[in-house]
């Protein structure tokens, strides 16, 4: 990845902006099939997408969150660089077409993001969160160099408490994490039936994730009811 396609991923002021030391964060890393086989789907991606963003406004333990979205046809394009999350974040459009070029994406954009990671001087307060959606397999990276090299850099993104999760649209999930590297048990390898509500449930699955990884244990337990003694006469 050059130096200008880096500066569309990263902009210099959000790193900046995430590198504020002393506010727990989280980073959600996106990647969107858009390839031909999607466009059955219509206009489902999109929202799903927008639905993300906002489901991000709202985390419950209120800590600052980060998001970038990236598709991926026989090229990648950067649907949202890295953003801080704000009301009223959106993406604009969606439109499916072309080939599949699924590792490479992958692997170029966890390269640049683990570099970032690595120099950020607070990178302990920072979770990051990982999102791979498709409904096909890779038929456009080379086969010399991928998915070994995705296997590489995901073991290095896992070394560094990343959480990497893998969706299947109609296809297995965890042939699909395993091809890259990912997790490939139930709760970070996740199929589904090639239908809109499979795509909503599986983008619904990674907002929940992404809001409440990070929260103490015990955040969402609800506190036993008080008690009072009863009165002396």
């Amino acid at each position: 990845m050059n130096g200008s396609k880096i500066l569309q991923l990263i902009p210099t002021d959000s790193v900046n902006t995430l590198s504020n030391k002393g506010t727990n964060k989280t980073l959600s890393i996106m990647f969107i099939d858009k390839s031909g086989s999607m466009q059955r789907f219509g206009q489902t991606p999109l929202d799903c997408l927008n639905n993300h963003l906002q489901t991000l406004q709202t985390p419950p333990d209120g800590r600052e969150q980060y998001c970038t979205v990236i598709s991926f046809t026989e090229e990648a394009t950067v649907e949202l660089p890295l953003t801080k999350v704000s009301n009223g974040l959106k993406i604009k459009s969606y439109e499916a077409d072309g080939g599949t070029l699924l590792w490479e994406t992958v692997y170029q954009t966890l390269k640049v993001f683990l570099q970032m990671h690595k120099n950020l001087p607070d990178n302990d307060s920072l979770q990051v969160v990982v999102g791979v959606f498709s409904d096909g397999e890779d038929n456009w990276s080379f086969p010399e160099r991928q998915p070994r090299k995705l296997k590489k850099i995901a073991q290095r993104a896992l070394e560094f408490g990343w959480h990497l999760y893998s969706y299947g649209i109609g296809i297995d999930a965890k042939k699909l994490a395993s091809d890259m590297g990912f997790p490939t048990d139930d709760d970070h390898a996740k199929t589904v039936l090639a239908t809109p509500e499979g795509l909503q449930e599986v983008t619904q699955h990674f907002s929940i994730n992404t809001t409440t990884i990070g929260c103490p244990a015990d955040f969402f337990k609800v506190p036993p009811p008080r008690t009072t003694s009863p009165e002396k006469p």
